[in-house]
């Protein structure tokens, strides 16, 4: 008979595996973070402060031998996954070339991001409940558990040949007879989450990888609600799309969804194009309508369920009014992160997310460098994945996107990298010694038409070191996320953990000429939208010619962007004349500065406020409507490198943040004379 030592916390196999296993970030205890009230605004901290603070498990020294990471192994589901929901799976491990040597064995890793159960094997009551069993009756497992969310089973007794198979039951209910031992899966949905094994099959300690690990794809729950996006700025006469997707609970796109919608439309609106019936397979629980505005002025869509079963939803606010030059508002999220560092979803469902549900223009993928189960810096066939997707996913005119990643240094500060041509991407990794270091990322990517962000610059998990900067590369910093506001200390809704001198403010008043923009940074697999675990989120406002690569590479380059905590406000700020991220040259600077700027909110407007070298120099309240304009006058001297910004603050307490310009005085020379 087979014989398995359950529950058995062997001390040197414990901290042999820590020592050994690289799975990238784990999460961190009640103790770390302080305990919290869920729901409480400091338990949404929490949440992101963990998160990101996981440190990575040391990998092993030296390299494996050929018999690691043998074998392969496959997956069974009870039923089908739902997101959040519990479940049981089968994952069966079979043994091959010359099978495990006694001492050896097999790790089952699972996601340690977004509430996977961990898999124990004490308590055949409580969740992540796992048994294991081996088909040779001889050979013995001896199991241990793990803070990275694993187990092991150590072969003792005699070797494990190859054919042989180690099957985990992962939530085993006993067949329902204790379903509180079922493991609960992740509470967002995707495609393709892997269960993770690795193999030592000599027993030196050192546990490899195998080829190719089982997945399963988690769907999403009941739909709840619709959740509905359209163009914030257009032209009378113009069409423009509206997306209507039916959502979850915690915001996952019901692709199930099989019922109908209506839209209700103000005047001034009409139906240009759009299905009627039932959502279809093809649709995946996100739906295109286009609209098109027949008069100027502020318009909401609603959608609906006709039957009643599903929440109403509501889009950002429309303005059909004068366009501004020859460019047009687009919105982009440029910084989040997949299931291929710690994240949630595949690349595509990432970038479909984007474009499919949260009606972005621009997105960008950026996952971690160095961080994660499989790091991209070791597994470039992975960021080979994530760029096959971003080029696949491009469709000018539609939807763009570029070339990215996260360079996670724990020194320096984070800064995500993107790249105009994908295929120039490449990663340079935190991890490298040649590239640990600010100026040596740079070095790095001379000659390539890259940029790079810093971001959660004002504090956790880490602020950024301003003591280094490069404008070849920094033209923009991210000033809002989910992990809070970064514009100045003090401020509200601000980062965790916040470091003085590390905000944006910071940064412009060293004399860094930054444009602002948001970005989710978010780690649940739903770019462009709020997360409903944080405070803030972040949003990217982008003034381009139109919608292709070199387009709106060129308004990022020239800073013609604005930041929003993750509402679609609209801002436009103007100095002399000239947008957002410009630098005027002012002759004579007795001469007074002509400042104008207008904000529709998604909300009433509650005040806005012009800030010249970072003090409010002018602010003006709201009269309760969504459309504010503003005009101002600096009849101060002007001083060379004087900047001006613009700050929103919308009745709910939503914001939003202008890219300032910047003032060059060039006085006529003494005794100069014209005419």
């Amino acid at each position: 008979m087979q014989k398995a030592i359950s529950g058995t916390m062997v001390r040197g196999v414990v901290t042999a595996l820590l020592l050994l296993l690289a799975w990238g970030c784990g999460g961190t205890s009640a103790e770390d973070t302080g305990a919290v009230r869920a729901g409480s605004p400091d338990a949404v901290s929490a949440e992101y402060e963990g998160h990101d603070e996981h440190g990575d498990v040391p990998e092993a020294a030296g390299e494996p031998s050929p018999l690691d990471g043998q074998g392969t192994a496959t997956v069974a589901a009870a039923g089908p996954a739902e997101a959040g929901a519990p479940g049981t799976w089968t994952i069966t491990y079979t043994a091959a070339g010359e099978g495990i040597a006694e001492g050896g064995g097999v790790v089952l890793q699972v996601s340690p991001f977004w509430n996977w159960s961990a898999p124990q094997d004490r308590f055949a009551e409580y969740p992540g409940y796992t048994t294991v069993r081996c088909s040779d009756p001889d050979v013995r497992l001896e199991l241990a558990t793990g803070q990275h969310p694993f187990m092991v089973a150590r072969i003792r007794g005699k070797a494990l040949s190859a054919g042989e198979t180690i099957t985990f039951v992962y939530g085993d209910t006993g067949g329902g007879a204790n379903p509180g031992g079922a493991a609960q899966a992740d509470r967002y949905a995707e495609h393709g989450e892997n269960f993770f094994l690795k193999v030592d099959g000599d027993g030196d300690e050192f546990f490899a990888p195998i080829a190719r690990h089982p997945a399963v794809d988690v769907a999403a729950g009941p739909p709840v609600g619709f959740y509905v996006t359209a163009r914030s700025w257009v032209s009378r006469g113009e069409a423009f799309r509206v997306t209507v997707s039916a959502l979850d609970r915690v915001w996952n796109r019901a692709a199930s969804y099989r019922g109908r919608v209506e839209l209700v439309l103000p005047a001034g609106l009409e139906l240009v194009e759009g299905a009627k019936g039932p959502y279809t397979a093809a649709e995946a629980g996100a739906r295109g309508f286009t609209l098109r505005a027949v008069e100027e002025g502020l318009f909401q869509i609603t959608a609906r369920d006709p039957e009643g079963r599903l929440g109403e939803g509501t889009s950002n606010t429309v303005f059909c009014g004068e366009m501004l030059n020859d460019y047009r508002l687009y919105w982009g999220d440029l910084h989040g992160h997949s299931r291929l560092s710690d994240g949630s979803g595949s690349p595509d469902d990432y970038l479909g997310y984007a474009r499919d549900v949260a009606g972005l223009d621009v997105s960008v993928l950026t996952d971690h460098d160095g961080h994660g189960i499989l790091p991209l810096d070791a597994n470039p066939d992975l960021f080979g994945q994530i760029l096959r997707a971003t080029e696949a996913f491009n469709e000018p005119g539609r939807f763009i996107t570029f070339g990215g990643y996260e360079w996670t240094n724990w020194t320096y500060g984070h800064k995500h990298v993107l790249f105009l041509d994908p295929a120039e991407a490449e990663i340079f990794s935190f991890r490298d010694p040649e590239c640990d270091e600010p100026e040596e990322l740079w070095e790095h990517l001379r000659g390539k038409q890259a940029m790079t962000l810093n971001h959660h610059t004002g504090g956790g998990p880490i602020a950024t070191d301003w003591d280094h900067h490069d404008p070849e590369f920094e033209r923009l910093v991210e000033i809002v996320s989910i992990h809070g506001i970064s514009e100045y200390y003090g401020g509200p809704r601000s980062i965790y953990r916040p470091v003085p001198g590390t905000f944006a403010q910071d940064a412009l008043a060293r004399g860094y000429r930054l444009g602002m923009v948001g970005s989710g940074d978010s780690h649940n697999g739903h770019p462009g939208t709020r997360d409903v675990s944080a405070a803030t989120h972040g949003l990217a406002g982008i003034y381009a010619t139109g919608l292709t690569r070199e387009e709106i590479w060129e308004a990022l380059y020239e800073r013609r962007v604005f930041a929003t905590a993750g509402r679609r406000i609209v801002v436009n700020f103007l100095v002399n004349g000239e947008m957002m991220g410009s630098e005027i040259t002012v002759a004579d600077p007795g001469e007074p500065r002509l400042i104008m700027g207008l904000a529709v909110g998604t909300a009433a407007v509650e005040r806005v406020e012009v800030l010249k070298n970072n003090q409010v120099m002018y602010a003006e309240a709201g009269e309760g409507e969504l459309l504010h304009r503003f005009a101002a006058v600096d009849e101060s001297v002007a001083a060379d490198g004087d900047w001006y910004y613009l700050r929103v603050t919308l009745v709910d307490g939503e914001q939003a943040w202008s890219s300032p310009v910047w003032v060059t005085v060039v006085e006529e020379p003494s005794g100069s004379a014209s005419g």
